[in-house]
């Protein structure tokens, strides 16, 4: 019998809808019990009713008490991401987070620290870099010969768009939280660039701003040794979508949106060859299924690499955010 992962949901947003959506599909983790705060008693209830979670808590101390939970998923709102993810930390629980990791490169820093001294498996859920073509295209980038040009889009209107240009501001447009389409967008695009070629020794950003400051959309540049790389990211325009890397030999190009990888084509000495993900609308299950055997094989090095990475990304995110 497997070794089941019993996460508790903090949140009751549209990021955990989703992760205990993914989950009902999955044997090797399971959600009983959900912390909301107190004026969302009701989205709570509804979620824990259509989820069969036992048990609603409005009391994040209390909750963090519960001896029967391996890890906290953190699904909040971008600004807490750090408070939420150290007092757990302190009560020796595991934790999952999304992304962005947190608001700044300190913040990363003294978490990543205190769950190493303690020994806590600590996750960043960000789904493209757990997604089954990225093995794909790490096979295909050592045939493409020199590369020098790395070049990424994610751009979609929000939803939350139009309200925000009558003056309602979610946060997914307050900077105040960390919104905008650096941190929420383009984080993929970077966690990509990073993940592939690491640190760069050069970065900016160029936003477009909106009226209270927030990045509605903007590049980043990226200059490596070898390479330069840009990223583009966009609340306020929809774009085509992709992600690709350039040689001289030939590229190797995700189409659609860079935060699950749906396909892939790779052009190498004129050979084209394609992939497709016919599950990436269910990629959260990719990542989960990584964290879960990590955590079962107790391979607490690969976990630890996995927070280098992060702390490679928040580094150069922290760096692009003060450039606004």
């Amino acid at each position: 019998m497997k070794k089941i992962m019993r996460i508790a949901a903090v949140g009751a947003g549209k990021i955990v809808t989703e992760l205990l959506e993914i989950i009902q599909n999955m044997e090797e983790v399971t959600c009983d019990v959900i912390y909301v705060r107190p004026q969302s008693i009701k989205k709570g209830e509804a979620l824990a009713e259509k989820y069969h979670i036992k048990k609603v808590y409005t009391d994040y101390q209390e909750m963090l008490a519960n001896k029967d939970i391996d890890f906290i998923y953190v699904g909040v709102s971008n600004d807490v991401h750090f408070s939420f993810t150290k007092e757990a930390l302190l009560n020796d629980k595991h934790v999952i987070l999304e992304k962005p990791f947190t608001g700044t490169f300190a913040e990363t820093k003294e978490l990543i620290e205190l769950a190493q001294e303690r020994r806590l498996f600590l996750f960043e859920a960000i789904k493209n870099i757990y997604a089954p073509l990225l093995a794909k295209m790490e096979e295909a980038i050592p045939l493409i010969g020199d590369i020098k040009l790395v070049q990424s889009d994610f751009s979609r209107v929000s939803s939350r768009y139009w309200d925000y240009l009558k003056g309602d501001i979610h946060p997914a447009f307050d900077p105040q939280v960390y919104g905008g389409a650096l941190y929420d967008l383009n984080v993929y695009n970077l966690h990509l660039i990073i993940h592939f070629f690491g640190e760069p020794e050069a970065s900016r950003y160029l936003a477009n701003k909106g009226s209270n400051g927030v990045d509605t959309s903007g590049i980043a540049y990226l200059k490596y040794p070898q390479l330069v790389a840009s990223a583009a990211a966009a609340k306020d325009v929809d774009g085509e979508n992709y992600f690709i890397i350039q040689g001289d030999k030939g590229y190797v190009k995700s189409e659609g949106a860079p935060s699950v990888l749906p396909s892939l084509k790779t052009v190498i000495d004129g050979k084209v060859k394609t992939y497709q993900d016919n599950n990436y609308q269910n990629s959260m299950q990719y990542e989960f299924a990584v964290f879960w055997k990590m955590w079962i094989d107790d391979d607490y090095q690969a976990c630890i690499d996995k927070m280098e990475h992060t702390m490679r990304v928040m580094k150069v995110l922290d760096k692009l955010w003060q450039d606004m």
